[in-house]
């Protein structure tokens, strides 16, 4: 009879790991949100400190095709590659931009498209590598699903994971070896790897919230608190 009763509890103890585990995997986001404070953009600070004065609107692209995507996407026509979710991606980052990070003039959000239109200035003259590419096509499905998440009003849980975050380091670092001798350049890389490691593990009300901070407010918590 003990012996019975021990391969009954067993058994329901298995049970009960096997469901605890699926529902763990199902679920994996919604267990990790980090709550502790989010603090300051660091590439508002930088924005802030050492600021080229322009805004994106300032900064004039000869060409659209100038841009980061535009210049990956001319290099694949140019040498009869196929990485068709970089060519066929512009409607989706530009909804990106314009519905995730356009939070209005002086925010977080407004600073991120200002960066990404300078950095475009800065490398568009700079040798695509063939590990770049592999490296954007893979991480592109994956901000697109960030985009989706943010749009989600039922989304609960994690945007950015640690296998994201590891990810977009990861890109990061493969542009840093570009412009070796540049600090703005170099700054403006490192700051959105920093702040990539801040918004790792946050949902969506924190994100948010960062992208909407207002640089009245940053000026006043840098310089006056």
């Amino acid at each position: 009879m003990k012996k019975k009763s021990l391969v009954i509890i067993s058994s329901i103890l298995f049970a009960g790991a096997i469901i605890f585990a699926a529902c763990s995997e199902g679920n994996e986001d919604l267990n990790i949100v980090d709550n502790s404070p989010l603090g300051v953009s660091a590439l508002s600070k930088m924005y802030l400190s050492n600021s080229s004065g322009k805004s994106s609107r300032d900064v004039a692209l000869e060409d659209p095709r100038d841009c980061c995507g535009g210049v990956l996407a001319a290099h694949i026509d140019n040498e009869n590659l196929s990485f068709p979710v970089i060519t066929d991606s512009f409607d989706e980052l530009y909804d990106f931009r314009d519905n995730l990070l356009s939070k209005g003039q002086g925010t977080v959000g407004q600073i991120y498209i200002d960066a990404y239109y300078e950095l475009s200035t800065m490398i568009k003259n700079e040798e695509v590598t063939l590990d770049e590419l592999i490296k954007v096509s893979s991480l592109l499905p994956e901000i697109f699903e960030v985009y989706e998440k943010m749009n989600d009003p039922n989304h609960i849980g994690v945007i950015i994971n640690d296998n994201l975050k590891a990810e977009i380091t990861e890109l990061l670092d493969t542009y840093k070896l570009k412009r070796t001798n540049d600090d703005r350049y170099q700054g403006l890389i490192t700051a959105i790897s920093q702040d990539v490691e801040t918004l790792s593990n946050r949902d969506k009300p924190q994100i948010d919230g960062f992208l909407s901070q207002e640089i009245i407010f940053l000026v006043k918590f840098l310089y006056y608190v």
